[in-house]
């Protein structure tokens, strides 16, 4: 129980340090400061962090601790969708595709990266094959409002109207705060 304690005050340190200053340039990578963490942990820790950056937004600060973990982890398939992820939210729609690819290809169920591979693909206007990538998704996490919403909206764009509305209904229930939208 003594080994978990620092590590919960670690993580509650680098929880506050991402809501104060998350915007503000580069964030160090918050598991070095936890002597005490297994180098699988570490692992674990940087990725959360990762994650909460880039649903922040705050790319310039997940880039770096990004190509650190794929330089120690390079058949991690989550770092690979977190970086498509920031690609796209930047304009380079060819590249995030690249990458969703890349995570698909090393764990082919995820539906976090098949939902944003879906995603890229309706941005360059590719809705035929972004559909099934958002069923897969789908298919793989049944209860998850934003892939109901997106596979919906995929629909809508292929003008299956129908079957759009199902998804949107369901992505409702999973969900009733779900606003639809893309």
């Amino acid at each position: 129980m003594d080994r978990q304690r620092p590590i919960r005050i670690g993580m509650v340190t680098m929880v506050l340090g991402l809501l104060i200053g998350c915007g503000g340039g580069p964030q160090p990578d918050a598991s070095e400061d936890m002597p005490d963490l297994t180098p699988e942990n570490r692992k674990t820790v940087r990725l959360a962090l990762i994650q909460t950056l880039v649903e922040k937004k705050a790319y310039d600060s997940a880039v770096p601790l990004l190509s650190r973990g794929l330089e120690e982890e390079p058949k991690n398939a989550q770092l690979y969708a977190l970086r498509a992820i920031i690609l796209r939210e930047r304009g380079r729609l060819e590249e995030a595709r690249k990458e969703f690819l890349t995570s698909i290809s090393l764990e082919p169920r995820n539906p976090f990266a098949l939902g944003g591979l879906g995603v890229t693909l309706n941005l360059l206007g590719e809705h035929a094959a972004a559909t099934p990538r958002h069923e897969a998704a789908v298919k793989l996490a049944p209860e998850s409002p934003k892939l109901l919403n997106n596979c919906g909206f995929s629909l809508y764009l292929e003008r299956k109207y129908a079957e759009a509305e199902k998804r949107y209904e369901s992505a409702i229930r999973s969900d009733p705060r779900m606003h639809i939208a893309y």
